[in-house]
């Protein structure tokens, strides 16, 4: 979870042997995410492009690049980048499903389908790769195929094992606890009272019915009361706000900087524009069950790329769809629930 001493250990032994690729690539990735230092992760990527000698050396370093200038912004560059990369077929067949990953954060369609269904069709495709096919085909208006690739994305991320440094259940929701017992005045105003709930992942039937297997959280807007007061659930995920995690041991200040930054911006969106619609903009993260009810919307994602090389970050997303049913019966796993209040007492469920 020493994140600054492992980046240490890499400079030390880049200052060793300049060309020690392997360590120049780890280092890059942790700059990248969770560390977020894009301006010298490409410094170091530029060093590690001078020294490759294979087509996959050139590839792996060009993909870790295309993320960093997508994530600074500099989609031209990202693109002529991707473009001059050498043609495969590669020895390492995980770089057809980063290359393909490229050209979807792009909007180029037509090169990531070839390379993300090439990566799917391998029996050990992993999650990352069957959540890309599930935004591609989403993106390709073909519903069915994407919620059964998010539905086994759900599957096969409930069976990874948790991160080393992830704190239990309980303490977990003392952490969510904590967070938003901090959050400004105006947030918990809008939280007072409601329910709160917290859970390992999003269930498989809310899954099906379109919210995105890896949304940080669930908000379920439910109804006005005659007052004007607000009514809603809010379901947070404990496997994905780890994913979000930059600095492990700060855990408490990043679930509170999470939980800010994704209320905040879904509360300052218009009320009329929090029905989530095929044609919406992503917002944030949180995933939301819209108050029509009956309506059928797309998932959506924000293009930002995840950084590393082996596991993919979350994209920002909201629900495609939601049904009559009650929500708290399908969050599976579900560890916890509580008012937010005050005092934000915890009632179990087991």
């Amino acid at each position: 979870g020493n994140l600054d001493m492992a980046l240490e250990h890499y400079r030390q032994a880049i200052d060793l042997d300049e060309h020690y690729l392997e360590a120049m690539l780890n280092a890059a990735e942790l700059l990248i995410h969770p560390l977020g230092s894009l301006a010298e992760a490409i410094r170091v990527l530029d060093q590690a492009l001078e020294s490759c000698q294979t087509a996959d050396d050139i590839a792996d370093a060009s993909v870790l690049k295309v993320d960093a200038l997508l994530q600074q912004g500099d989609r031209a560059a990202a693109a002529e980048l991707l473009l001059g990369l050498p043609e495969g077929p590669y020895e390492n067949e995980q770089l057809d499903f980063l290359i393909g990953r490229a050209h979807f954060e792009l909007d180029q369609i037509d090169a990531a389908t070839v390379l993300i269904e090439r990566a799917a069709a391998r029996s050990d495709a992993s999650p990352d790769v069957l959540y890309y096919l599930g935004l591609l085909r989403d993106r390709q208006e073909r519903n069915g195929e994407a919620s059964l690739a998010f539905l086994k994305t759900r599957h096969l991320d409930g069976l990874l094992p948790s991160p080393p440094w992830s704190p239990s259940h309980g303490r977990f929701e003392k952490i969510v606890q904590a967070a938003l017992r901090a959050l400004p005045e105006e947030l918990t105003q809008r939280l007072e009272g409601n329910l709160i709930m917290v859970s390992d992942l999003p269930g498989l039937e809310v899954v099906a019915e379109g919210v995105d297997p890896r949304t940080p959280l669930l908000l379920d807007e439910m109804a006005t009361t005659a007052g004007g007061e607000e009514q809603r659930r809010l379901f947070v995920y404990q496997r994905n706000i780890e994913r979000l995690i930059r600095h492990p041991l700060g855990l408490q200040e990043d679930v509170q900087e999470i939980l800010h930054r994704e209320l905040e911006a879904h509360f300052n969106r218009p009320r009329d524009d929090r029905t989530v619609r095929h044609d919406c903009a992503p917002f944030s993260a949180v995933c939301v069950i819209a108050e029509q009810r009956g309506a059928r919307a797309g998932r959506m994602h924000a293009n930002l790329v995840g950084s590393t090389r082996h596991w993919h970050q979350p994209k920002e997303g909201c629900a495609r769809a939601a049904g009559s049913h009650s929500i708290s019966s399908q969050c599976g796993s579900l560890t916890a629930a509580f008012a937010c209040n005050t005092k934000l007492g915890i009632a179990r469920i087991d």
